[in-house]
């Protein structure tokens, strides 16, 4: 999938006949001009279908004919750059993958009629083309309005939208204003391919998703609405660091101050601490795999109150490293001397991304991390892990935990039915809002109305920051009928050593085992459905990191029963 490397006509010249050349032009002038005055064929993919035109042009007036989206007259109107109308057009087709056409329309329509710039397609993955050489792309014209308006030539209402470069009459202006825009393509094409670590004359691409299109995790709606702005954070799980601030590893976007403060809190560390599931499994794969960490170097990322590197250094570790960003590495080093364990457990305050190792270590045989959130992504503490991974670990090292499973059941369990009654009083208003959000709860264990699955297994040894967005096969076998009122989301966490000589251990954060401060992530679905046993649900969940706010995730689920379209949604984590 490659970013455009060249340009023709603006949107506006293609999708009409409006801005022509004058045919009373004089003949030496008829050349160059007619050169970007006539439309490039190029076969051109729908924007829904697969049908294939001949040319953009055809392409564009296809969808204002068939569809009602006149992308010429959205782009202009809303006075797109260049790179906010490569964002409309993968958006569209990027959401046309999981959204019927009519949808689709109706969100650009709602965003030309809205008085705010919160544009669904403002998000840079939007920049990554969703078609290969696409050439709705290569036919983009920035923003002419300004040009056009102050020519002595134009005409007083000019083309519809007035931003082509056809419709400027000086073939000279047109030909400076083509070569800025050709400028313009060459450096945002540079610019991608800086981000992406390419180096010069390679192409800018994207690898598939699984399972879906080049392009990143399409938007999905809720009752026709594109998701809220991310919410602010819940307190972290401790220990916690950034992920990294730049580079492949992602940005978390905004600032991490407040992130870092959270965690400063005692109570936070004593709600992880008291959790024994979590603990105990900790404790447990260091325990009975201690012959893997005699006389080691182990590397704790987000240590908090150090209590896992106190772990190691117990199961024979040589030297514990513990890095933290919170004032609660203050603590931990008190709490690391007044255990003894001060000559072999040393602890950094910073983020991973800017410390330094003590003593010119540079490698490390292991690195211990509890980074999961809710819905085990939120978030998004695994980068950073992932970080010290591809930086300090040995190429035999060793990962705790060394995977993890997402899982997602079926459920009769929803609060939304709280607000139909309160002391008396119909509170359906706010289900509305709340059926938008995920819901972190203690979900009933005789709530299930189907096994779980596993929606994807992330190996923390090979995983990489790009495939923490992602879209997911669902398929449940309904074992319980009931109404069906929300999906649950848990996971289970695995330290497996086998292959080493050591054991495996797990534990589970599902409705079925005892509970723990992760608890369950439901998502309420909008309108029960009845479901009998021996029903089959089918679909896909797409995990997608938050625009402003990559610590958050989105998780939407489009759904099929027995076959039958059911629905599509859309939740936030909180």
């Amino acid at each position: 999938v490659v970013v455009p490397r060249s340009v023709g006509l603006g949107w506006n010249a293609m999708a009409s006949s409006h801005g022509a050349p004058n045919d009373n032009d004089d003949d030496d002038d008829d050349g160059d001009w007619e050169s970007w005055a006539e439309p490039e064929v190029a076969p051109t993919r729908c924007l829904f279908t697969p049908k294939v035109f001949d040319s953009a042009a055809e392409c564009l007036a296809h969808a204002v004919a068939e569809y009602g989206l006149d992308l010429a007259k959205v782009a202009t109107s809303l006075r797109l750059d260049i790179y906010g109308r490569v964002k409309l057009v993968n958006f569209v087709r990027s959401s046309a993958e999981s959204n019927d056409a009519a949808t689709v329309v109706k969100l650009v329509h709602a965003a030309l009629n809205s008085y705010s710039e919160a544009w669904p397609w403002n998000d840079e993955r939007f920049l990554m083309p969703v078609v290969a050489e696409d050439p709705l792309l290569y036919s983009l014209g920035a923003p002419m309005d300004d040009a056009v308006d102050e020519s002595p030539n134009a005409s007083p209402g000019g083309n519809d939208e007035g931003s082509s470069i056809a419709q400027l009459e000086d073939p000279d202006e047109a030909a400076a204003n083509t070569g800025m825009l050709i400028e313009t393509i060459e450096l945002m094409r540079s610019q991608m391919a800086s981000l992406l670590g390419l180096t010069e004359g390679d192409d800018v691409a994207v690898a598939p998703t699984e399972g879906v299109s080049p392009a990143a995790s399409p938007l999905v709606v809720v009752s026709g609405q594109t998701s809220a702005q991310p919410p602010p954070p819940p307190p972290p799980p401790e220990g916690a660091t950034a992920a990294a601030d730049e580079g492949q590893y992602g940005s978390t976007g905004g600032t991490n101050t407040d992130y870092f403060a959270s965690y400063a809190k005692l109570t936070i560390h004593e709600d992880m601490l008291s959790d024994r599931v979590r603990t105990d499994g900790y404790r447990d794969a260091l325990q009975k795999n201690a012959h893997l960490f005699e006389g080691k170097v182990v590397l704790d990322v987000g240590c908090g109150t150090a209590i896992l590197s106190m772990f190691a250094a117990r199961a024979g570790a040589a030297r514990v490293i513990g890095v933290d960003a919170s004032d609660i590495i203050e603590h931990a080093r008190v709490i690391v001397a007044e255990n003894g364990l001060q000559d072999k457990v040393t602890l950094l305050r910073g983020t991973m991304e800017s410390v330094v190792l003590p003593d010119g270590i540079t490698k490390v045989d292991v690195i211990v991390s509890e980074w999961m959130g809710y819905a085990l992504l939120y978030e998004s503490m695994l980068p950073t892990v992932l970080y010290a991974r591809d930086r300090y670990l040995t190429p035999e090292g060793i990962l705790l935990p060394s995977s993890c499973d997402l899982c997602v059941s079926a459920s009769t369990h929803s609060r939304l039915s709280f607000w139909e009654d309160v002391y008396g009083f119909n509170m359906r208003s706010l289900a509305r809002d709340a059926i938008k959000e995920a819901s972190i709860e203690i979900v009933p264990e005789e709530s299930l109305l189907s096994p779980s699955a596993i929606l994807r297994t992330i190996d923390i040894t090979t995983v990489t920051d790009t495939q923490l967005d992602f879209t997911a096969p669902l398929s449940l076998k309904v074992t319980t009928a009931g109404q069906l009122r929300s999906f649950v989301i848990h996971f289970d966490t695995i330290f497996d050593y086998a292959a080493k000589g050591g054991v495996r251990t797990t534990f589970t954060t599902s409705c079925e085992g005892t509970p723990t401060h992760w608890k369950q992530t439901a998502l309420p679905l909008k309108e029960p459905l009845s479901v009998a046993a021996g029903d089959e649900i089918t679909g896909s969940v797409t995990f997608s990191r938050a625009v402003d706010y990559k610590r958050a995730y989105n998780i939407s689920v489009a759904y099929e029963l027995n076959g039958k379209h059911r629905g599509l949604q859309m939740w936030t984590t909180e």
